[in-house]
C-alpha cells in the first residue's frame, strides 16, 4: 500500500495535515483549486486536487504533480512549461522530476510544506493489523 503524510507547517506547529491512504491515480498540490481543478480534467481519473490554501505564498498555485505510471509515482515540477516558482525539493535535493522511492520527503518551496511518500508491505500492513487488535494495546 502506497500513502502519503502531507503537513503544513507555521512557527513549527503543524496547521494542516492529511494522509492519503492507498494511494491511486493522480495528485495536483497548489493553492488554487479553481486552476489545479482545471488541469485536473486533462489527466486521466482518477485524478484528485490537494488544496494548499492554507499553505504560505511562496506555494505555487499549481506546484506540484504526482502521477501514477505502471505502479510507479512519478512527481514532477509543476506541469509542462509551468514550473513552480519555488522549486520541488526531494531529500534536500532540487528536482524538476522524480520517481518517489519510498521515505522520501518533499517539500514545495521551503520545509514549511511537507509530503513523505511511504510504501507498506504487505507483511508491515499484517503487523499493524495484528498490533491494533492486540489485546495488549
Amino acid at each position: 500500500m502506497n500513502l502519503l503524510e502531507i503537513a503544513i507547517y507555521q512557527n513549527d506547529r503543524i496547521i494542516f495535515q492529511k494522509i492519503i491512504e492507498e494511494m491511486r491515480g493522480n495528485y495536483i498540490f497548489g493553492r488554487s483549486y479553481e486552476k489545479c481543478s482545471k488541469f485536473a480534467q486533462l489527466l486521466s481519473e482518477p485524478t484528485k486536487v490537494i488544496n494548499l490554501a492554507s499553505a504560505p505564498a511562496f506555494v505555487s498555485n499549481l506546484h506540484a504533480v504526482i502521477c501514477e505510471v505502471h505502479q510507479e509515482f512519478h512527481l514532477i515540477d509543476g506541469w509542462g512549461k509551468y514550473q513552480s516558482r519555488n522549486g520541488v525539493y526531494v531529500n534536500q535535493e532540487k528536482c524538476d522530476f522524480r520517481i518517489l522511492q519510498p521515505n522520501d520527503c518533499i517539500h514545495l518551496g521551503r520545509k514549511e510544506v511537507e509530503i513523505i511518500y511511504r510504501k507498506l508491505e504487505f507483511d508491515e500492513q499484517e503487523r499493524e493489523r495484528q498490533t491494533e487488535n492486540s489485546e495488549f494495546f
